[in-house]
């Protein structure tokens, strides 16, 4: 019952081929004829995935860290081209992806790999938003008893086991 549910199919690109405007008309030549509602699913989660990694890439821009928000832009685009990808007509060969579906993807892992590295740790992030930086953004930078307590926060503690046998 759930199966034959979710693997039905649903006229998109014919339904898109028969519009009246001439550009939707090639749009949809070009598009599957049907789809099944894991297809439609896929697409979506895709999207989502897009969106998510925009703006995470947003917020690495809001920082100040350009490295790590330029290839989260770019694993955002790719991303949101291999969920498009899967709309349009493909060998089943390449697994529904096509060629610029797969580059794509490796564009998409790569991008993201690439900001993971590039992505500063808590340390690096102080240091470039307090302080010693330059981003005039944040009114604890100017405040040395809130600069240094936020800096103490990211420090791990060092206890000594004989200080915890003396208690």
């Amino acid at each position: 019952m759930r199966a034959r549910v979710i693997s039905r199919h649903i006229p998109f690109g014919n339904a898109i081929s028969r519009s009246q405007t001439s550009l939707l008309a090639i749009l949809g030549g070009q598009l599957k004829g049907t789809m099944t509602i894991v297809n439609f699913a896929g697409v979506f989660a895709g999207a989502v995935s897009s969106a998510l990694l925009a703006w995470d890439a947003w917020n690495r821009f809001q920082h100040g860290n350009l490295g790590a928000g330029i290839a989260l832009s770019v694993a955002s685009v790719s991303s949101l081209v291999v969920a498009g990808s899967a709309l349009f007509k493909t060998s089943p060969l390449w697994l529904g992806l096509g060629p610029v579906g797969w580059i794509a993807l490796g564009l998409s892992l790569a991008a993201a790999l690439i900001a993971i590295k590039l992505t500063d740790n808590d340390i690096e992030e102080w240091l470039r938003l307090g302080p010693f930086g330059t981003n005039g953004r944040y009114d604890w930078r100017n405040d040395p008893a809130d600069a240094f307590e936020r800096l103490v926060s990211l420090l791990p503690i060092f206890v000594s086991a004989s200080s915890l046998l003396e208690q």
